[in-house]
């Protein structure tokens, strides 16, 4: 769940930074919009054909997205 909502969040991230809508990036890669907000909240996955899709659409690399910040307060 962690690595879903994480990247749902760096995915929103980029899109604001790009000043792009979820109505947008949705037709950039083809989806429906509906898609793009259930990643963004961590809902679902994109498929790695969609993937590739939002990082190009966003400009920027497929690792980004995945660069998480280590402030969970996670138990050993």
């Amino acid at each position: 769940m962690y690595l879903k909502k994480e990247l749902g969040k760096n995915i929103r991230k980029y899109r604001k930074l790009n000043k792009i809508t979820q109505e947008k990036l949705a037709e950039i890669i083809g989806v429906e919009i509906n898609s793009i907000s259930s990643i963004e909240t961590g809902k679902y996955f994109p498929s790695p054909e969609n993937l590739v899709k939002i990082s190009n659409a966003l400009s920027t690399n497929i690792s980004n997205l995945f660069y998480f910040k280590e402030d969970c307060a996670c138990e050993d």
